[in-house]
């Protein structure tokens, strides 16, 4: 996962934390001992220089493996809960990207321009939810970012916000979900 339109290296996590195929890091790298631990990993993004690491323990951040720590400004964000399940970035091409997206067990939060984490809820018309337990997150080409959680499947900012079952989708509870196009 890279910038919208733009091509990543894939990285390959083991149960010792490395990862390779990283541009200008040291190939293999050892992230610090809590995320060496097995299933410790849900998912990393590389933007610019800056690397983002989903865990059960919370959002790690940092510019190498070997000096990661927990995010403290989103931990500190009304109804957060330290589990998070994926992240994804609009990379600026900065060390920090324009927008950092992070799905968790408390909701959807957004890294923004503004610099500062908010939680995004969704609202539809007279219908709005406050989604909890967001199990994916993803950017397409165009920017739009989606979001799978158990209440079904979001667009935030667009005319629909939510699909679930009263929407014709066949279930809500979804667990993973690929942008794609100009979906």
């Amino acid at each position: 996962r890279g910038a919208p339109g733009e091509a990543r290296p894939p990285f390959a996590i083991s149960n010792g934390g490395r990862y390779t195929a990283a541009p200008n890091l040291p190939n293999p790298v050892m992230f610090p001992a809590e995320l060496r631990e097995p299933g410790a990993i849900r998912r990393v993004v590389q933007s610019g220089s800056g690397l983002y690491v989903a865990t059960e323990r919370g959002l790690y951040t940092g510019t190498n493996p070997e000096d990661m720590a927990l995010d403290a400004d989103l931990a500190r964000m009304p109804d957060y809960r330290p589990s998070i399940a994926d992240v994804s970035v609009v990379d600026a091409g900065s060390n920090r990207p324009a927008h950092l997206f992070v799905a968790g067990a408390g909701g959807l939060y957004e890294w923004n321009n503004e610099r500062h984490w908010q939680r995004i809820l969704p609202r539809d018309g007279v219908r709005s939810w406050a989604v909890i337990d967001v199990r994916a997150v993803d950017v397409n080409a165009e920017g739009r970012r989606w979001f799978a959680s158990p209440q079904g499947v979001g667009i935030p900012g667009g005319e629909k916000y939510l699909y679930n079952g009263r929407d014709g989708m066949p279930y809500n509870d979804f667990t993973c979900i690929v942008a794609l196009g100009n979906g």
